[in-house]
């Protein structure tokens, strides 16, 4: 009787995981190019080469940044103004979808 009502549901990781693929990819395209760079300056010395690879690893790291805070930090919740429209556009046709004994234990179900 104790796994009489027991389910298992499916694993959805809601898109979690591009958040994580995005910071590692980054941080991956940054040390990449620290690599290059610190490779071209061993090899030249300083040069135009290795200014120019230093300027592509500070805008590596702005876009990092501003990508992190502009689009990645909002996007993990839905805001409140969004959440509104999207129930007043259901309306109460939603309420359809939902059995009426939904959340009734399933021992008190009969």
């Amino acid at each position: 009787w104790l796994f009489a009502f027991v389910y298992t549901a499916e694993f959805d990781a809601q898109g979690g995981v591009w958040y994580e693929l995005y910071t590692f990819s980054a941080i991956g395209l940054i040390l990449s190019t620290l690599s290059l760079a610190a490779t071209a300056g061993a090899r030249q010395g300083l040069s135009a080469n290795v200014a120019l690879l230093a300027l592509l690893l500070v805008l590596d790291v702005a876009a990092f940044v501003y990508m992190k805070v502009v689009w990645a930090a909002p996007s993990r919740f839905l805001s409140l103004k969004e959440a509104c429209s999207i129930d007043q556009h259901c309306g109460d046709s939603i309420r359809e979808l939902f059995a009426a004994d939904c959340y009734v234990d399933p021992r008190l179900k009969g």
